[in-house]
């Protein structure tokens, strides 16, 4: 056997090895159902050349060959045709190019190729060349080839031309025709057109110049991914075994070998279609994860941007409720305090109700204002020693009329003879501890909240306790979060907005600090802690 013998053969098991890959791995993606039957007209096309050119032209089979070297080019042709109107093409789009009308032609030349109108017969010509003699509807099958082709290569330039410049699409046409252009090129001169002139001296070359198309496809698919490269090694590894199994059984010397061999080839064809099937299964899995990654990371993004949006709206809102309300407080307070003359006693009271419910509202929008700059990341800090008696007792002053009002006692204990120094922000820390406290009034009826300072070590705590409604367990571990609120809260204070505590929280634990809550149970009151470290 010679060498162009033997590259026939090495062409064939590639080309093989690649339209079962293509066979197998199809999945109605990118027209590759069409392509992987082209690519298997292609190594039908191999394998008759070997055949033809290695086997005695009186032989049967040589006979056969000299036919499926032209029924192999009416199953790659038309069926490449109809892979170019497919390829990177949405799968919903109206497949006219399918219609029965545009496989005719070749229906009709494979019944003239089956009797003597196309392909006479075949005999080795005076130079020793084995050759083929034609019929009179050559000519048919070699226009009918070419326009299959030329259609097909006019269909990917129109589909190159529709992806932008520098695009994945188009490099992967790019790599399509690098790798087509030579086999389809090589084999219409001398495969298609040459035997026309009775030249038969390079037929062979058409059949070789088919690793081109391999090469290069292959290459698309490790650059680009056209088909999945987990997929590819899989088949190629099974295909190549059972062609080794196969190879050892047909050549078997012993009945014993033939025995031995065909008993190991006939366990390994199930083993390896369930080793291609988990492959493939693998690979779908993961695609779809991939998928599903990039559909979240999409919408993540979108998240963050409405989120961003939002504390925008957040803070550009809050800060045109202030003047407004700044001027119903003030108006409110003069009127209070008799700036424009005694005013009768229900009226009194109603303004009172409007200040009280102002300077809540003060409280809240300045709880928007800054939960909307941490989560914009402007939440500024200045941190100075602090005496944090002299800071809680100014606090405890200031709630202390509002407090007892609603008839609860407020009390607040420390040591007088220590003095409790911590570096915080004076403004930012008196609205977590106000919030907490604040908590306390808001969820207590009767009873009485208590404020102490401690220190242990090197860490100061504050405490805030109350005899109000109590927290079950579920309760406290999501207290702290944004927009949380307890089990019943709405029942005692319905205008809560969860705010309060989440902010005093994230304060704290800027200051390096930490803040959790305690309690025995429903109706056994809470607990709040601060900790800091001792400046």
């Amino acid at each position: 056997m010679d060498a162009i013998a033997i590259l026939l053969g090495i062409v064939f098991f590639i080309n093989l090895a690649f339209a079962a890959i293509l066979t197998a791995n199809r999945a109605g993606k990118n027209g590759a159902g069409f392509y992987s039957i082209a690519a298997l007209g292609t190594s039908i096309w191999v394998l008759s050349e070997f055949i033809f050119y290695v086997l005695p032209t009186d032989l049967l089979a040589t006979q056969i060959a000299a036919r499926m070297l032209y029924i192999s080019g009416l199953i790659f042709a038309p069926f490449f045709f109809f892979f170019s109107f497919e390829f990177l093409r949405p799968s919903n789009q109206k497949r006219l190019h399918t219609n029965f009308l545009l496989f005719v032609p070749a229906i009709i030349l494979l019944f003239f190729i089956l009797t003597s109108d196309l392909i006479i017969g075949n005999a080795i010509s005076l130079a020793n060349i084995q050759s083929i003699f034609i019929g009179e509807w050559y000519l048919a099958y070699i226009f009918a080839i070419a326009a299959y082709f030329i259609g097909g290569f006019i269909n990917l330039l129109r589909q190159y031309s529709l992806f932008k410049i520098r695009s994945i699409e188009r490099r992967q046409i790019e790599i399509i025709f690098l790798g087509l252009i030579p086999s389809i090129g090589v084999g219409m001169i001398f495969n298609v057109i040459a035997p026309y002139f009775n030249d038969f001296r390079f037929f062979f070359l058409g059949p070789l110049f088919v690793v081109f198309f391999i090469g290069f496809t292959t290459t698309a698919i490790l650059r680009y991914h056209i088909f999945n490269v987990k997929i590819i090694a899989t088949n190629i590894l099974v295909l190549i075994l059972w062609s080794f199994l196969l190879t050892r059984t047909l050549l078997f010397e012993t009945s014993r070998d033939l025995i031995t061999d065909g008993t190991i080839l006939l366990v390994s064809i199930p083993i390896g279609i369930l080793l291609v099937r988990s492959v493939l299964k693998e690979v779908k899995v993961r695609e779809r994860v991939e998928l599903l990654a990039k559909q979240l990371e999409k919408a993540n993004l979108k998240l963050t941007e409405l989120d961003r949006q939002k504390s925008e709206f957040v803070s550009i809102a809050s800060h045109q409720l202030r003047s407004p309300l700044t001027a119903i407080k003030g108006y409110s307070s003069l009127i209070l305090e008799g700036a424009f003359g005694i005013v009768p006693e229900k009226i009194n009271e109603a303004v009172d109700k409007i200040y009280q419910s102002s300077q809540s509202l003060v409280y809240v929008i300045e709880n928007f204002l800054n939960i909307s700059r941490i989560e914009q990341g402007r939440m500024s800090y200045e941190f100075v020693p602090t005496d944090m008696a002299v800071l809680i007792k100014g606090i405890v002053d200031q709630l202390y009329p509002n407090i007892e009002k609603k008839g609860l006692k407020i009390s607040f204990e420390y040591e007088n003879s220590k003095i409790f120094t911590a570096n915080i922000d004076q403004e930012k820390l008196r609205q977590s501890v106000m919030n907490l406290i604040d908590n306390s009034s808001k969820y207590t009826k009767e009873g009485w909240i208590k404020v102490a300072l401690t220190q242990k070590a090197k860490r100061l705590s504050i405490t805030i306790s109350d005899s109000g409604i109590g927290m079950t367990k579920q309760t406290i571990q999501k207290l702290f979060g944004k927009f949380n609120r307890g089990d019943g809260a709405g029942k005692i204070n319905a205008g809560g907005a969860g705010l309060g505590l989440f902010l005093a929280a994230e304060i704290v634990i800027a200051h390096k600090g930490k803040v959790f809550a305690d309690s025995k149970g429903l109706g056994k009151g809470s607990t709040f802690t601060i900790e800091l470290p001792v400046a």
